[in-house]
């Protein structure tokens, strides 16, 4: 006896066919997402608050007591105020103030030990208005809410005596709003 093995033939099917033949009978393969969620905090912060920052000093350099003229230099302030802000700005005489010093006309000095340079601080190039420690003398800034720079214009007097000596003195800066 012969045994005889009966396999039925298979007949390709098309790949469109197939996702017919799935797509109608419901089978259809689909991809599941999975989702995640977070919280995003949204904030904003209105100030109300002026700033000022040195960005440059007033550096004169090397100071020649035999110039006639007065050595010059400039230096800048970065103020900063919300549009709902003015402030201004004032000098102080510094930390070597002379005597006779007002806040309307400090006398400033810078100092190495125990010796002095004269100098002053203006408000405009011309270096025809001292700028001031108080109501007089100062300077505006009309708020923008952007970053200013203001100009510092220093002076140091001609012909002064002086000994060898690195000079040096801190005038505070306040914007008062």
């Amino acid at each position: 006896m012969k045994l005889i093995s009966i396999r039925p033939a298979v007949q390709p099917v098309p790949a469109l066919a197939f996702a017919v033949i799935l797509g109608l009978s419901g089978m259809a393969l689909q991809a599941q997402a999975a989702t995640a969620t977070a919280s995003l905090a949204v904030t904003a912060r209105v100030n109300g608050a002026c700033t000022i920052a040195t960005t440059a000093p007033v550096g004169f350099g090397i100071y020649d007591t035999a110039l006639v003229g007065p050595t010059l230099a400039v230096g800048t302030l970065s103020v900063s105020c919300p549009t709902t802000q003015s402030g201004t700005i004032s000098l102080s005489a510094g930390a070597n103030e002379g005597v006779g010093s007002t806040q309307a006309n400090p006398t400033r000095r810078m100092a190495s030990g125990t010796n002095f340079l004269a100098y002053q601080l203006f408000t405009d190039s011309d270096r025809a208005i001292v700028w001031a420690d108080g109501a007089l003398n100062t300077v505006t800034h009309v708020g923008t809410g952007n970053l200013a720079t203001l100009s510092v214009y220093g002076s140091l007097a001609g012909q002064q005596t002086a000994v060898t000596g690195n000079y040096a003195d801190t005038v505070t800066a306040t914007i008062t709003y």
